[in-house]
């Protein structure tokens, strides 16, 4: 299972999509998703260097939504905020699924 999510402080909202894998098609689906939430024009959309992001298929589907669209240098998922929220979550889970 893999939870694919983004934040905004500005708008104070967290979107999270729940899926087996992390793939072109999971990731171009949570994308629409979003778009369809909130509209993606003139959003700047950062993300890490998973090839699924990096892919024709996500970055042509951002930019022909008007988005912006900045990659972070390899190995600092340090810099973004939703990397700090699934580690929690991820820990919470895992404590969760211990005590059973």
């Amino acid at each position: 299972m893999t939870i694919i999510g983004a934040i905004s402080l500005k708008m104070k909202i967290i979107f999270h999509h729940v899926t087996n894998s992390t793939n072109i098609e999971t990731v171009e689906n949570f994308f629409k998703k979003l778009d369809k939430k909130y509209d993606l024009f003139n959003k700047v959309i950062v993300m890490d260097n998973h090839g699924a992001h990096k892919s024709n298929n996500v970055t042509e589907y951002l930019e022909s939504k008007g988005a912006i669209i900045e990659f972070l240098p390899p190995n600092s998922s340090y810099f973004n905020p939703i990397e700090t929220i699934w580690s929690w979550v991820k820990s919470k889970w895992r404590n969760t699924l211990l005590q059973l």
